[in-house]
């Protein structure tokens, strides 16, 4: 054997040992536990920084955790286990509690039971952590050919273990629930309205927690005859839900349009099951019909349009609309928005003409146009005109018309501006010394088209807010005189393709009250947000990393979140 060989084999070995002896090391090589996210998954940090990364959320193999929040797990976990649902949160939280206990802060070693790598066992002190969750009881095994199989002894164990158990804290689903009275925030003879303020509440709601939803809930409630409504779709409101299920069931004739898109998908869950127990609820597209029309020249105008609107109808006689979804973050309570309830038959029943279009299966451009829709007088101090998009087309020039005759000032809390004609004349009105002040939502303020930015070149000042929930009103407030309200954005798919209904109202009585409504949000907004953006999830919005809500839209909530996990 010459030197080379020699040299090479002794090579090879250093290698090969090396290698063998990197192995050793990986395989026991330790992570810190940075976080607990509930009974059975963990951020780890590999990369020993210190920050809970979106790559280092990790499920603990081989167990099944209950949840700790209501929602559609939680219903497929008392089903699957036949368990209540205070049974599912109370075991959440006391494995979530344990795992924090047992892991929290600690050093474990971590073995990957698949390609992805995103399900791991741990060990803690050469001990699997997964065992002494189940030994516990809170949690289950899971098997992965079954997924049920056998766990009912370990289901009743865990049952048993709740029985007369005092927890020392309640499990973070059980929120005393806090109901608004139906009281409105300022009313006139016929019309009352309803602030839902964005920093009331840290959560959304499941249920019709605010005073908007109340006074929903009550008509509904007292309708005798007729309930026609337009919305968007409907989500987590049970109350809601079951009332209009209830007064079917009573007489009542219920109908309803929704938005739907040319896939059978609608933006809220509920809305499917809503269609199937009402049977009388028709939507924006339907696909099949719709394309079995020759010829059918609108069929363009349907393409990324939304029957937006938010209007109930109650016995041809009063009126409930707004910019407030049915939603846990709407009616629920954590947006900025507003009700309103009209109490007038005359706008009833332009509501009425609008809602048989839709429910005649006329959507958006293929809708007639609402006459005699201006100036109703409903008492010697209240004007109102209600306008339907797409078809008013004039109304974007109405509301630039009485931006343009501002004298004393113009207060917009606005979701998204994106309109030029709007943003031009708030700069003349600004030029003339008119007062001028806008707050809008962080999302528009991430966008492109959002035109907040050219209005502060110009000297405007425009707050974007760091609520932890939207700014989601559509409204202006001119002058003592006008309030503008409505469903509709005021973006060129807002005033040109969606289904939207917008009210211009003259009283000074409740301009007056919203303006005041307006200060308040003004005031709650650090001045620093007059020219920089906070991100709608992250530090700079109290209260974003905690809510359970992707505020931005990135698939990411909470902590999973990278703006709220990092330093």
């Amino acid at each position: 054997m010459n030197k080379l060989t020699k040299l090479f084999l002794i090579l090879l070995a250093l290698l090969v040992s090396g290698f063998l002896i990197y192995l050793f090391v990986k395989s026991n090589a330790k992570y810190t536990v940075l976080k607990v996210v509930d009974g059975d998954t963990v951020y780890i940090d590999f990369n020993n920084n210190g920050i809970a990364e979106r790559n280092e959320k990790k499920g603990l193999s081989d167990i099944v955790a209950f949840k700790t929040r209501p929602g559609y797990r939680l219903n497929r976990q008392m089903k699957d286990y036949n368990l209540t649902q205070q049974e599912v949160l109370e075991l959440g939280y006391l494995a979530w509690e344990l795992l924090k206990e047992k892991v929290l802060n600690k050093k474990v070693k971590v073995k990957f039971t698949e390609k992805k790598k995103y399900y791991a066992l741990l060990y803690l002190n050469e001990e699997l952590v997964q065992d002494k969750l189940i030994e516990s009881g809170y949690v289950v095994p899971y098997y992965r050919s079954n997924r049920y199989r056998d766990n009912s002894r370990q289901v009743e164990q865990a049952r048993k273990l709740l029985q007369g158990r005092d927890l020392k804290e309640k499990p973070r689903a059980y929120e005393e629930k806090v109901l608004e009275k139906p009281i409105p925030d300022v009313k006139t003879e016929n019309i009352e309205l309803y602030f839902i303020d964005p920093t009331k509440y840290d959560k959304p709601a499941r249920y019709c927690r605010t005073s908007a939803c109340q006074a929903l809930l009550r008509e509904i409630k007292n309708a005798k005859e007729s309930i026609y409504f337009a919305i968007y779709g409907i989500s987590s409101q049970p109350e809601i839900f079951n009332a209009l299920v209830e007064a079917q069931k009573r007489g009542v004739k219920v109908q309803g349009v929704t938005d739907m898109t040319e896939h059978g998908v609608n933006i809220y869950p509920d809305t499917e099951l809503l269609i199937q127990k009402l049977g009388t609820i028709r939507t924006d597209y339907d696909f099949q019909e719709k394309h079995n029309i020759p010829n059918y020249k609108h069929k363009l105008d349907y393409q990324g349009a939304l029957m937006h609107d938010k209007f109930f109808i109650l016995d041809k006689k009063r009126v409930w609309t707004g910019s407030t979804n049915i939603s846990s973050t709407g009616t629920g309570g954590f947006n900025s928005n507003v009700g309103v309830l009209i109490k007038a038959e005359p706008v009833a029943s332009l509501y009425v003409r609008e809602f048989n279009q839709m429910y005649n299966k006329n959507f958006h451009w293929s809708k007639e146009l609402i006459k005699n829709n201006e100036n109703l007088k409903l008492s010697e101090e209240t004007l109102i005109s209600v306008y339907f998009s797409p078809k008013h087309k004039d109304l974007m020039v109405k509301i630039t018309e009485l931006i343009d005759n501002a004298q004393e000032y113009i207060y917009i809390p606005i979701f998204f501006l994106t309109r030029n004609d709007i943003a031009e004349s708030l700069v003349k009105a600004k030029e003339r010394s008119v007062d001028v002040k806008l707050i809008v939502d962080a999302t528009c303020a991430k966008g492109y088209y959002c035109r907040h930015r050219y209005l502060r070149s110009q000297g405007i000042p425009v707050k974007t807010e760091n609520f932890s929930g939207k700014m989601h009103m559509k409204s202006a407030i001119i002058d003592d005189k006008h309030l503008i309200i409505g469903s509709m954005n005021w973006t060129k798919h807002g005033s040109s393709k969606n289904d939207e209904n917008t009210l211009i109202i003259h009283n000074s009585k409740l301009v007056k009250s919203y303006k005041e409504h307006f200060i308040h949000l003004w005031s709650l907004i650090p001045d620093k947000y007059l020219s920089t953006d906070p991100k709608p999830e992250g530090p700079d919005t109290p209260g974003s990393c905690s809510d359970g809500i992707d505020n931005d839209h990135d698939k990411y909530k909470d902590m999973e979140d990278y703006d709220c996990s990092k330093p």
